[in-house]
């Protein structure tokens, strides 16, 4: 049985040496670095362990995704949005926004976005079920 997905989609680019770049740029220039959600998810070494926890807490199946690395299944749900963003995937429907950068660019730290993420996820399921 298909459960509920919760997509992530980074606006960076998968690779060693991109990941690099990227740590670099979140410590010598953390303002001008373009991925909110990256920014409060991750920290210098991975994924933060309350962040892993807060969405597994959501019961839902969660994916990862670097803009240079989407599944073709996604690639058209994706046809113009800006990353980064988070999709929200019901069974058997369609992939659908729910949070585009100017939503997750609102929040700062791993707490904020966690409590209106699950509150975004529970309003939809509850609007489908």
């Amino acid at each position: 049985m298909m459960s509920t997905r919760l997509i992530f989609i980074y606006a960076a680019d998968s690779g060693v040496f991109n990941t690099v770049t990227d740590m670099a740029h979140k410590i010598f220039s953390p303002k001008t670095y373009e991925c909110q959600l990256c920014k409060i998810s991750h920290g210098w070494f991975g994924m933060h362990e309350q962040w892993r926890k807060g969405i597994e807490d959501m019961q839902v199946e969660p994916e990862y995704h670097h803009r240079d690395r989407l599944p073709a299944e996604l690639e058209k749900n994706c046809e113009g949005l800006t990353f980064p963003c988070i999709l929200l995937q019901e069974p058997k429907s369609e992939a659908r926004i729910l949070m585009n950068p100017e939503d997750i660019s609102q929040h700062e730290d791993i707490n904020d976005l966690l409590k209106v993420l699950t509150q975004k996820v529970k309003d939809k399921q509850e609007n489908v079920g």
